[in-house]
């Protein structure tokens, strides 16, 4: 995440609490025994590589992000998974400009970006947390969803996960407003 070399880097727990509050996950697909947040988790070792075993409803996935396209294979394997009805919630680099962002993301995920990038938990006990080069976005390939619901959602707290502010759709369904002197549309303007 922080580091090209290392890529064992684990999500922030109250950041991942948050976000199991509302998903309630059931596999840690790409974990090690030191940073699994799931039970049920896949280590990449053979039998147990979350690049090739069957997703479970629902899926945790915060891939290794190095530069080799492998966050498009994991975004490739959680649509395969959508496809068998499976959710999953991944936490990627955000990176609007690579084509996995316009071909994947786009039109089939719901997506929240963070308000300040998040603090990554080096596995090394004591070792101080690291913020990696980029922002990061929230995915979810929810089954449940239709195309109305895809596009970006809103806003997520770095620390908690929780929504800051959501978009017009989902302002509409009772989620909380934007922080005050936020500028928004009126909902009537969203066609």
């Amino acid at each position: 995440m922080t580091s090209e070399k290392r890529q064992d880097w684990g999500t922030p727990r109250p950041l991942w609490l948050g976000l199991h509050q509302e998903f309630r996950f059931n596999l840690d697909a790409a974990a090690s025994a030191e940073n699994a947040l799931c039970l049920d988790f896949y280590d990449g070792s053979e039998g147990l590589d979350g690049l090739v075993e069957d997703w479970e409803n629902t899926t945790w996935c915060n891939p290794p992000y190095n530069p080799t396209g492998e966050i498009r294979r994991w975004l490739e394997k959680a649509l395969r998974e959508l496809a068998r009805g499976v959710r999953s919630v991944l936490l990627i680099p955000m990176a609007s400009s690579r084509g996995y962002f316009n071909d994947i993301i786009i039109p089939y995920t719901r997506w929240w970006t963070f308000n300040k990038r998040i603090a990554f938990v080096d596995p090394v006990p004591g070792a101080k947390r690291t913020q990696p080069k980029q922002d990061n976005v929230l995915v979810c390939f929810d089954p449940r969803a239709d195309e109305r619901d895809v596009g970006h959602q809103g806003v997520r707290d770095s620390k908690t996960g929780q929504v800051l502010w959501a978009s017009m759709l989902d302002r509409a369904r009772d989620v909380p407003p934007p922080p005050k002197g936020f500028p928004v549309l009126p909902l009537d303007l969203v066609a």
